[in-house]
């Protein structure tokens, strides 16, 4: 019946009701005034309430989470499409930077850190697409168990200079052509493309752990002696070479004496305090 759903019995709860004085009152009076700033209030509502860690099951996939890492998933989830956006509000880009500041925050915290690249994967032969990959799916993608004979193969054989970018087991392919859904769904978008598909792969680890250091460069004439991509982030670091500033930090600077280098993969994010896109960082290195 359409009321059955009120009705005392397993899995239904007693309900308790206040007063026309508690009504009066609002919510308040119970539970305070609602943050004026909402990135702020949201972020101190999921991850610094004391339940911030408890853990519980989701209803559809019986995944065990906490409220903490629900709330970064969709704070990165929402980081990553307004900056794949080609114009967006600039009340949307300080949102943004707002997020990104709350994910550094307490991504470590969570156990939530990986890095999201994009390849494209192209048909092979007359027949449908073969992912080549044994999988396991869930709500938030499609997880690779173990890769054999297919494109995700050709494409990890064919591109050995893109260490970073090689698909391997563990890895979540998250979005196929801009279109994320669960694993089951993702795989029969994989397998309905034609000639070639865009796949959003997820790895854990790397750069989105947010483990920022600074480095004092003595330049002495010296070039910054890497090669370099730059993008609206930052300059990321493709390749450290020998005989410029950056590797004589590593080869020990007095100024370093916690011992830590800048890698390949490495990503500058500002220079002198001061933050930018990448060609203008560059320029203030030069």
């Amino acid at each position: 019946a359409l009321n059955d759903k009120f009705s005392v019995g397993e899995g239904n709860y007693v309900m308790s009701f206040g007063n026309v004085a508690d009504f009066s009152k609002g919510l308040e009076e119970r539970i305070g005034a609602p943050d004026p700033d909402l990135v702020r209030g949201l972020s101190q509502e999921h991850c610094a309430k004391d339940d911030a860690h408890t853990q519980w099951q989701t209803g559809n996939y019986g995944i065990q989470t906490f409220t903490m890492l629900e709330f970064l998933l969709v704070v990165k989830e929402t980081i990553d499409e307004v900056k794949a956006l080609p114009e967006c509000p600039s009340e949307w880009k300080k949102a943004c930077k707002q997020f990104e500041a709350v994910y550094k925050k307490y991504a470590l915290e969570a156990g939530h850190t990986y890095v999201d690249f994009t390849i494209i994967l192209k048909k092979e032969g007359a027949s449908g697409f073969s992912l080549g990959a044994q999988t396991k799916s869930d709500e938030r993608g499609l997880e690779i168990v173990s890769i054999e004979q297919g494109v995700v193969d050709s494409w990890n054989k064919g591109n050995p200079e893109k260490r970073t970018e090689q698909v391997c087991q563990g890895n979540k392919i998250v979005a196929v052509d801009g279109f994320r859904g669960t694993g089951t769904l993702l795989l029969e978008k994989f397998e309905s493309a034609s000639k070639s598909v865009k796949v959003t792969v997820r790895k854990a680890g790397g750069a989105m752990a947010f483990e920022e250091f600074e480095a004092k460069l003595e330049k002495v004439g010296k070039e910054l002696g890497a090669n370099t991509s730059s993008d609206d982030e930052g300059l990321t670091i493709a390749k450290v070479h020998a005989g410029g500033i950056l590797d004589a930090w590593n080869q020990g600077s007095p100024q370093n004496r916690a011992g830590v280098k800048v890698a390949d993969g490495h990503m500058i994010v500002s220079v002198d305090g001061q933050e930018g896109k990448g060609h203008e960082l560059l320029k203030m290195l030069e």
